[in-house]
């Protein structure tokens, strides 16, 4: 026997008492195959992060349980022909968890914080003065075009301004 943990999303289109009934035929085929039920935690309705099915939000569910891993298929076959699941996920477990995963009525990610509007105009912050750091000689010579010291050859222009220069 291995823990596993089964995440359910439901259609809400279905009645309520119709969302209990599958929640209970799930659990129900976990027993009759020699699983043992934890815990059935039903999180509620949820908004979904993108459409599944045409629909925009969903009913969650999770349940914890032991069974045969031979079981497993069997049940995932079942949730897939289910037209009241939208999604599954079985995952198998090392442990059971200590409290509740999810809270009903608490959103499934932490708020964003948004900056809070002053009254007061924001001050403007002067920008940091840059200093100039010292230039060599040999790169002010470089920038400006000449030649270096060192015996550096200049290029000469292509084009007709060489030819008239062999002529």
């Amino acid at each position: 026997m291995a823990i596993y943990e089964t995440m359910l999303i439901m259609d809400t289109q279905n009645e309520p008492q119709v969302i209990e009934e599958e929640l209970d035929k799930i659990t129900g085929f976990v027993e009759s195959n020699g699983g043992s039920m934890h815990l059935l935690e039903k999180v509620g309705r949820r908004r979904l992060a993108y459409d599944i099915a045409g629909r925009s939000d969903g009913y969650y569910a999770v349940l914890y349980y032991n069974a045969d891993p031979s079981q497993i298929a069997p049940l995932q076959r079942i949730l897939i022909l289910n037209e009241a699941v939208l999604r599954h996920m079985v995952i198998r477990r090392d442990k059971l968890p200590d409290g509740p995963m999810m809270v009903p009525g608490e959103p499934l990610r932490p708020p964003v914080k948004e900056p809070e509007a002053s009254a007061a105009p924001a001050e403007s912050v002067p920008a940091p003065e840059v200093k100039d750091a010292p230039v060599e000689p040999e790169a002010e010579a470089r920038a400006e075009g000449q030649p270096e010291e060192d015996g550096a050859s200049t290029v000469e222009p292509t084009g007709e301004a060489s030819e008239e220069k062999s002529e």
